[in-house]
């Protein structure tokens, strides 16, 4: 591993496992959730500037929106359905909308969060590590279903974020377009806020 590479694993440790580990072994209260993850945003932004990476490298761009956009809506329908039926068989009630902050803005903002960091900025970064499409697609898979850990029904959330992030990571990987992602992003997760997948709700 060169030093470059170092760097760069020093910076995924410490900007993407640490936060998870600390709030899950109570270090940090899982209420703060939220402002952990506009710490560790602010933390990649500083990180963006400092490097110098360009707007097209973290896939803020409008140049391939045609061309990508039949990618993220096929993603988009399969993991709606896929989150849908997973529901059903784990026999998960749904959450009221009303009243409700996740619904109102929370799952828009958090959604455009974990788009920037996990696949706008941490897919580059994955590829510092690796040529193999594959290892990034999968590594980016993993840490995206690791975040995860903090909700309950760790065992089915793992494993649907890892897949679903696996799933975003593929396409953006061939097709990378901050927008996009967001938008699909968004409406997957209200999807799965509803079907009380990630999330605290008592009616859960």
């Amino acid at each position: 591993m060169n030093k470059n590479q170092t760097k760069t694993a020093t910076q995924i440790g410490t900007l993407f496992v640490l936060p998870v580990l600390l709030i899950v072994f109570g270090v940090i209260p899982v209420q703060y959730r939220f402002f952990v993850l506009l710490a560790i945003t602010i933390l990649v932004t500083t990180v963006i500037i400092i490097e110098k990476l360009t707007l097209k490298e973290l896939g803020i761009r409008l140049d391939n929106i045609k061309r990508s956009v039949s990618s993220y809506f096929l993603l988009t329908v399969f993991a709606t359905i896929a989150i849908i039926v997973l529901a059903r068989l784990l026999g998960h009630n749904t959450q009221s909308i009303a009243g409700n902050i996740h619904f109102q803005y929370g799952f828009i903002i958090l959604s455009f969060l974990q788009e920037f960091l996990f696949r706008s900025f941490l897919i580059p970064k994955l590829k510092v590590l690796t040529a193999s499409p594959t290892l990034v697609i999968i590594s980016n898979g993993l840490l995206f279903g690791f975040i995860h850990l903090i909700f309950p029904n760790i065992v089915s959330l793992f494993i649907l974020s890892s897949v679903l992030g696996a799933g975003f990571a593929a396409v953006y990987f061939f097709r990378p377009n901050l927008l996009l992602a967001t938008a699909a992003h968004v409406i997957i997760n209200f999807v799965a806020v509803f079907y009380c997948f990630a999330s605290f709700s008592a009616s859960c």
